[in-house]
């Protein structure tokens, strides 16, 4: 009995570790499995939209791909876990992103990432809903950007950018995104939803999965059914000595009441200009937006030594950010002179300027004498062509 009695105490205090290590673990991922289901309109299948292959059955590790996801940059890789990643059922899959994992491209601190699919959309639609589940450690960027394209899924155009780059994870553990939804003034045959990952020190990146995308029809034209007048009644001969007709009164035909209009006001766009000069009038940009290539410009010319640059304007659909914009600097003359290089003063975005030089703005086409064409904060105003870079107007780490 006195053992029993020794004994009591170190059971009831190692059940007590048990029940604090599973709290602790469930708050390490900020939910307990299983989450609840995604809405039963979602447009993602469901291996694409929790990273899962079912052909063995809903649990990892049968998991063999990634849906119909397009591992754009080659840094996408699994992962997999009991509690680790949210599920609706058995255990959680997602897409990870990180210098850790196994992935055709690692990716580092800095380094920018993307992943696409496109999705069938039916008609008409004028809504559109989106949520998913996310996570980032160490700080940086989880933006998601959504196209409008044709039925092939080309010929894509920015129509929302649903989780703005302003927009970060609150803490450090798994969180889902409440339903966003937004009015779009065309319907399109397909979507694409192309997500954006970078992330800023360390060796934990982002991971992802959960992804619900949706169409709806939320505003109906109200029919309206004119109202029939009934017609007097025919005048009555009357009997007496003198017959008199009287003449029925004229009623106007009824008014029929226009059916309402309903008009769509498209969003504002930006019109961003690149100030620019070439060394040799040769060298041509290529301007990116969220990844895209939107516009080409050729043979820049202006003073490359003298700093005197020459404007290139683009106009844009839809609102852009400068930490989406890219100049690259290419040249299809294939000419023999060394040094084709581009000097870039700024870009304007809607009348605001973004120095090149700035502190902040990331180039991957820069060389110097202390670390070559490596990427990074190089502070200049030049690409060089044997770097095959370009910049991107960050604003902030």
């Amino acid at each position: 009995m006195e053992i029993l009695k020794n004994i009591k105490p170190i059971l009831i205090l190692f059940v007590v570790l048990l029940i604090s290590v599973a709290a602790t673990t469930i708050a390490a991922v900020g939910f307990t499995n299983p989450v609840d289901p995604l809405p039963a309109d979602n447009l993602i299948d469901y291996e694409s939209a929790w990273l899962k292959d079912l052909s063995g059955g809903p649990n990892c590790p049968n998991v063999s791909g990634f849906g119909t996801w397009v591992n754009e940059t080659g840094h996408m890789a699994l992962s997999c876990g009991a509690q680790k990643n949210p599920a609706d059922e058995g255990n959680g899959s997602a897409m990870q992103f990180d210098a850790n994992v196994q992935s055709a491209n690692s990716l580092f601190p800095g380094e920018d990432a993307y992943v696409y699919l496109i999705v069938n959309a039916p008609q008409p639609h004028n809504t559109l809903k989106f949520s998913m589940w996310r996570v980032l450690r160490n700080g940086g960027q989880v933006d998601a950007t959504i196209f409008g394209c044709d039925a092939q899924g080309g010929n894509c155009v920015e129509v929302w950018q649903v989780v703005p780059i302003s927009d970060l994870p609150s803490s450090i553990f798994w969180e889902q995104l409440n339903q966003r939804e937004t009015a779009v003034s065309q319907s399109y045959p397909t979507y694409k939803i192309r997500q954006h990952c970078r992330y800023n020190g360390g060796n934990a990146g982002c991971k992802f999965t959960g992804y619900y995308f949706s169409v709806e029809q939320s505003v109906q034209l109200p029919t309206v059914t004119p109202t029939q007048t009934a017609l007097p009644p025919t005048a009555t001969n009357t009997p007496g000595p003198t017959e008199t007709a009287v003449p029925p009164t004229p009623t106007p035909a009824p008014t029929q009441t226009p059916l309402p209009t309903v008009t769509a006001t498209p969003g504002a766009g930006s019109t961003i200009t690149i100030y620019a000069a070439g060394r040799y009038g040769t060298e041509d940009i290529e301007l990116f937006i969220a990844g895209m290539h939107v516009s080409t410009f050729t043979d820049i010319g202006g003073d490359y030594s003298d700093g005197i640059f020459e404007v290139f304007t683009y106009t844009h659909q839809s609102p852009v950010s400068s930490d989406h914009v890219q100049v690259h600097l290419v040249d299809t003359s294939q000419g023999s002179a060394p040094g084709r290089n581009l000097r870039v003063d700024k870009i304007s975005i809607d009348g605001q300027d973004f120095q090149s030089e700035g502190e902040y703005v990331y180039s991957t086409g820069t060389w110097t004498n202390i670390d070559g064409c490596t990427p990074g904060l190089k502070q200049s105003e030049i690409l060089h062509l044997t770097c095959g870079g370009y910049f991107e107007y960050r604003v902030g780490p």
